[in-house]
């Protein structure tokens, strides 16, 4: 199935810019929410642990990590497309369902997946932003995350300029020259600069199954007009590659993303400084 699915990977750019571009036309008031609320555009990151088998993925338990471009009509709809990492496969597809919001801004949905033909659940609450956290009730994993508005102008390159603060973890599931075999856990922390017109340095002190590694780095991104971004980072240890979106403005900027390269399992946050 894995094999099947990464065939979507070619046709991911396009769906990127072909999702609809909504206007964020919600409002979060506490104790007032309703499906309304949530009207908009969303870069949804996602991490957790399955437990259960998954067709074409490692024996369970493994780690996953979701990149997610979800539009809300406001009107108990929403669709989009995602990147996820099952324990170091890369799978790429869109997804479709249905949600619903109470008045106390508590929230849930259904939303069936393409290509791995399934059908999930949340449950989570909004807050101010709005800001939507999630978790997933299905037996199959143990699983949450967080989705946050992209600004409702759009973006383009030149929405990332200046500095910004870097921090990310995960689990790898591909073996590096040097240490022991995987799987191993990893984290880094820095700091980057984006110059608007598509290029990035930045340096970062890593951390790989306990081994501290200073590096420095050079990022190449692209970011398209429904604030879907990607990059690919040259390090000391490599060429590597990232997908996620760009939410919020101004000092409340982030760009969420997971590393797309096989035997990685990666989230990564950059703050506006």
């Amino acid at each position: 199935m894995v094999i099947r699915a990464l065939a979507w990977s070619s046709i991911l750019g396009t769906l990127l810019v072909s999702l609809p571009v909504l206007a964020a036309t919600g409002e979060f008031v506490p104790g007032q929410c309703s499906q309304a609320t949530l009207e908009g555009r969303y870069g949804v990151i996602e991490q957790g642990t399955f437990v259960a088998p998954l067709p074409g993925a490692p024996a369970p338990p493994f780690a996953v990590v979701n990149a997610v471009l979800a539009g809300y009509d406001g009107a108990g709809h929403f669709a989009g497309t995602y990147t996820a990492s099952f324990g170091g496969a890369i799978v790429s597809g869109t997804f479709r369902g249905t949600y619903a919001v109470a008045s106390d801004c508590t929230y849930t949905d259904q939303f069936t997946a393409a290509p791995l033909a399934l059908t999930l659940h949340h449950t989570g609450t909004i807050t101010a932003g709005p800001q939507l956290d999630l978790m997933y009730t299905d037996p199959l994993l143990v699983g949450w995350g967080t989705g946050k508005r992209t600004p409702a102008g759009g973006c383009s390159l030149a929405t990332l300029q200046g500095a910004y603060g870097l921090q990310g973890q995960g689990t790898l599931y591909g073996g590096i020259p040097g240490f022991p075999p995987p799987p191993f856990p990893g984290a880094h922390i820095g700091v980057l600069k984006a110059d608007g017109a598509g290029n990035m340095t930045g340096s970062d002190t890593m951390m790989l199954d306990g081994v501290a590694m200073p590096d420095t780095f050079t990022v190449v991104y692209e970011v398209h007009p429904n604030c879907a971004y990607s990059s690919t980072i040259t390090t000391s240890l490599g060429v590597f590659h990232e997908t996620g979106a760009i939410s919020g403005t101004g000092r409340s900027q982030e760009i969420d993303k997971i590393m797309t390269d096989p035997g990685m399992v990666w989230v990564d946050t950059a703050k506006a400084q």
